[in-house]
């Protein structure tokens, strides 16, 4: 079943914070770089640009079995 204008909220099990998710991608495929977190600054302007659970996955959303770290893998 699709929904109409072919939109399909998709999410997987695992939550991460952002910067969380952003380690687990480097390590996964290390070429060097590091995640820092940049503090109050850095979270501020993220907050302007995304605000509220926009990142998350709604009630409605289908929820996969793939974790995160098995799909990078």
């Amino acid at each position: 079943m699709y929904p109409l204008n072919g939109t399909l909220n998709v999410g997987g099990p695992d939550v991460f914070l952002l910067d969380d998710l952003g380690r687990i991608t480097l390590d996964a495929c290390p070429d060097g770089r590091s995640a820092v977190i940049a503090g109050p600054a850095g979270t501020a302007s993220v907050s302007a640009a995304v605000s509220g659970d926009v990142l998350t996955t709604k009630g409605d959303a289908c929820i996969a079995r793939t974790h995160c770290t098995d799909w990078l893998s």
